[in-house]
C-alpha cells in the first residue's frame, strides 16, 4: 500500500550533525538520571576496537621495566579461534524457511509453497550462505548484525547488502529498530569503482579527480533512505551532497514488516544482554588472556637465562671475550676463577596459574577445550565429549536464533519490495525464474505474493549442532516415529526441493521394481534384455524403457498375427480382422468354452465337457 511520507527528508547537513551527535551520544538510558550505568555509542565502538585488535593478534605487553610493547601473543588467541570456529559452526547447518499459508484451503497452501520457493531464490541469487557466515562473525565480535534490503525497478530480485556494524549507529526501542545512521570511509580509488555512478552524477570531474578519500553516510528510517557523500583531500572536505539512495523513490512509499507495519529497511539481529547494551561474546576475556600471555612472555624471557646463565669471573685477564669453542680464558693467579652462575628454577606455580587463567578465559568465551580435541580422560565416549560441549552448543544456538530473526525480517522486506517495486514498474504479472524450485512451481509472478510477508526461519533439529549430529538426530526421530520422512527432508539443507525429492524416490522405487521383474521373468528373452540395455545407454529412465519394450512387444504380436492370417487366407481360409484370433476348426475349440444354448431354451445350457479328440486334416493334393 502506497503511503505519503509524514516528515521532510533530512538534508546533508542534518545527517552529518546527527552522526556527530551519535558518535559520543547515549543509546542506553538506565533511568531518569544518569546513575553511571548509561551506555554510549563511543564505549561500544571502543570495545569493538579492542576486540578487533585482540583478533588480529595486536596485543600489548608490559615488561618489568615499565615499557609497553606491541607483541604477537605466545598463548592461544582465544578471541580469533573462538570467533572463527563460531562462524563455521553456525553455517554448518543452514536455516529452513517456511511461509504461513493463512488458512487450510489448498490454494493458500500452494501459494505458501510458492513464496517459500521465492524466498529460497532470493537467498540463492544473493549468496545468503556467505552472508550467513558474516552475520555470525558480526554477532560474535560486535553483538550486532545488519543487512540492507534494496531493490530498483531494473532489478529482477531484491538485493541483500551486509552493513559493517562498526560504522552503524542504530536506535532501538522495545527491541524494535527506530532508525540507523551508517558511515563508511574508503579510498578514492575504491569509491570510484564501487560508486562510479553517484560520483559522476553529483560531483564535478575535477572534484572527483582531486579527492583522496570518500565518506559515505546513509540514513535509514521507516520512510526513506538518504545518502550523503563527502569528498576529502588532505583530511579536508572538498564538498558533500545528499541524495536519495534509490532512484525509484520506493523508500518514500514506506517499507513494511511481516505484520504490515512501517519498518526500517534493515534486517538486524542483536545478542540479548541484561542491561540492554550491545555487547559481543568475547568482551570479557581480554583481561584474562592478557594476564596469561604476560606470564608466558616472562617465562619465555627467563628461559634464556636457563640456557645462557651469566658468568662469574675473578682475576681473569680476558674476561670480556665472548665464550666459544676457541676461546681460552687466562687467569692472573692461582685463585683465578671463571664459571657460570646456576639460575634459579622456574616456579611451578606459574604454570598452575597459567592453566587456571586459560580455564577462566575458555569459560568466559563458552569455548571448552574439548572442542579442539583436548580430552583429559584416557577413555571417553562420544556422548561424554558431546555433553562436555554443552556451553558451546547453547551459545551456537543463541547465535543461530538471532541469525534466524535477521532472515525473517530480511525475507519480509524482500517480499514487500518485490511486490511493490514490480507494481511501480508495471511488472507485476511478468514471470520470474525460481532458481530454487518448490513443488510443481518453476516460476512466479510478483502479484502472486498477495501482500503475505509472514515467514518463519528455524534451524530445526540442527540448532546448536554440527552437520553430522544433525543427521543422526533426524535419523533417530524418523526411526522412533517422532517425525515423518517429509519433515526430515525439509530439515536437510542440501535438499532444495523436498517435495520433488519424494517424487524422485518414488520414481526410483517403481523403476527398480520394474527392472527386477524384467530380469526375473523367464518369458523375457535375451534379445529383449539387450534392447533394454541399449535404451538405458541412451539416458532413458527404466520406466520409459519398459514402456518402450512393452510397445515393441505389442507391435510384434500384432505383426505375427497379421502374418498368420495372411498365410491362412492364402491357403483358402476366410479372412479376419487383423489382431483377432483365428477361429479354430471343428473339434479344436476350447473344450472349456461355454456351449451356446439351444434356440428357445431359457437360461444357459451346460453341456458335458467333450473328450479330447485328435482331428487329422488332409491337405489338398496329398
Amino acid at each position: 500500500m502506497v503511503t505519503t511520507p509524514t516528515k521532510v527528508a533530512p538534508d546533508a547537513e542534518q545527517i552529518v550533525a546527527e552522526l556527530n551527535s551519535r558518535e559520543y551520544g547515549k543509546y542506553v538510558f538506565s533511568g531518569r538520571w544518569d546513575r553511571g550505568t548509561d551506555d554510549y555509542f563511543s564505549r561500544w565502538k571502543d570495545q569493538v576496537d579492542e576486540n578487533d585488535q585482540m583478533y588480529r593478534g595486536q596485543w600489548t605487553h608490559l615488561w618489568p621495566n615499565g615499557v609497553a610493547e606491541q607483541v604477537k601473543p605466545v598463548v592461544t588467541n582465544l578471541n580469533q579461534v573462538m570467533i572463527d570456529d563460531l562462524g563455521r559452526l553456525v553455517v554448518e547447518v543452514q536455516p529452513q524457511i517456511t511461509c504461513d499459508p493463512g488458512g487450510n484451503e489448498q490454494p493458500l497452501i500452494s501459494d505458501a509453497y510458492l513464496r517459500q520457493g521465492v524466498l529460497y531464490t532470493y537467498s540463492f541469487v544473493n549468496d545468503a550462505e556467505a552472508l550467513n557466515h558474516l552475520e555470525a562473525l558480526d554477532l560474535g565480535q560486535t553483538g550486532l548484525a545488519l543487512e540492507a534490503v534494496l531493490m530498483k525497478e531494473e532489478d529482477d530480485y531484491p538485493t541483500f547488502t551486509r552493513i559493517d556494524p562498526r560504522g552503524a549507529y542504530p536506535r532501538f526501542y522495545n527491541e524494535q529498530l527506530i532508525d540507523c545512521v551508517v558511515v563508511q570511509r574508503m579510498s578514492a580509488d575504491m569509491a570510484k569503482a564501487a560508486f562510479k555512478f553517484e560520483l559522476n552524477e553529483y560531483f564535478a570531474t575535477d572534484e572527483v579527480s582531486r579527492c583522496e578519500e570518500v565518506e559515505i553516510i546513509d540514513w535509514y528510517d521507516s520512510e526513506r533512505v538518504v545518502r550523503v557523500m563527502a569528498l576529502y583531500q588532505n583530511k579536508s572536505v572538498l564538498r558533500s551532497t545528499g541524495f536519495a539512495q534509490n532512484t525509484t523513490n520506493v523508500w518514500v512509499h514506506g517499507a513494511k514488516d511481516q505484520q504490515g507495519k512501517p519498518a526500517v529497511p534493515l534486517a538486524w539481529g542483536k545478542m540479548k544482554t541484561a542491561d540492554g547494551a550491545i555487547r559481543g561474546l568475547v568482551d570479557q576475556i581480554k583481561g584474562v588472556s592478557m594476564a596469561q600471555n604476560r606470564l608466558l612472555q616472562l617465562a619465555v624471557s627467563y628461559s634464556e637465562q636457563l640456557v645462557y646463565s651469566p658468568f662469574y669471573a675473578f682475576d681473569i685477564e680476558n674476561d670480556k671475550d665472548k665464550p666459544g669453542p676457541s676461546t681460552i680464558y687466562r687467569g692472573r693467579s692461582e685463585n683465578a676463577k671463571m664459571m657460570r652462575i646456576p639460575p634459579a628454577g622456574t616456579n611451578p606455580e606459574v604454570f598452575s596459574i597459567m592453566e587456571y587463567l586459560e580455564r577462566q578465559a575458555r569459560a568466559g568465551a563458552n569455548f571448552p577445550a574439548q572442542r579442539g580435541g583436548d580430552i583429559h580422560q584416557s577413555i571417553a565416549s562420544a556422548s561424554f565429549v558431546n555433553s562436555s560441549l554443552g556451553s558451546l552448543t547453547t551459545m551456537v544456538k543463541a547465535v543461530q536464533k538471532e541469525v534466524a530473526r535477521l532472515w525473517q525480517r530480511r525475507n519480509a522486506l524482500a517480499l514487500m519490495f518485490d511486490e511493490t517495486v514490480s507494481a511501480l514498474a508495471g511488472k507485476s504479472d511478468v514471470e520470474k525464474t525460481l532458481h530454487v524450485t518448490s513443488g510443481e512451481y518453476k516460476a512466479y509472478k510478483p502479484s502472486q505474493i498477495r501482500g503475505r510477508y509472514v515467514n518463519r526461519v528455524t534451524y530445526g533439529a540442527g540448532a546448536g549442532l554440527d552437520a553430522l549430529n544433525k543427521k543422526q538426530a533426524l535419523a533417530q526421530d524418523v526411526t522412533l516415529g517422532l517425525a515423518s520422512k517429509e519433515t526430515a527432508r525439509e530439515q536437510t539443507d542440501y535438499m532444495l526441493d523436498p517435495g520433488g525429492e519424494s517424487q524422485k524416490i518414488a520414481k526410483e522405487m517403481v523403476g527398480e521394481a520394474i527392472l527386477q521383474r524384467l530380469l526375473t521373468d523367464p518369458q523375457v528373452g535375451a534379445d529383449m534384455l539387450m534392447r533394454l540395455a541399449m535404451l538405458l545407454e541412451t539416458g532413458m529412465s527404466i520406466t520409459k524403457a519398459s514402456a518402450e519394450l512393452a510397445s515393441d512387444a505389442e507391435q510384434e504380436r500384432v505383426a505375427r498375427e497379421a502374418a498368420a492370417q495372411a498365410a491362412a487366407a492364402g491357403a483358402g481360409a476366410p479372412p479376419s480382422a487383423p489382431g483377432a484370433a483365428a477361429e479354430a476348426p471343428t473339434g479344436m475349440q476350447n473344450p472349456e468354452a461355454p456351449v451356446p444354448a439351444p434356440p428357445g431354451a431359457g437360461g444357459e445350457f451346460n453341456a458335458p465337457t467333450p473328450p479330447l479328440a485328435n482331428v487329422i486334416v488332409k491337405q489338398p493334393g496329398t
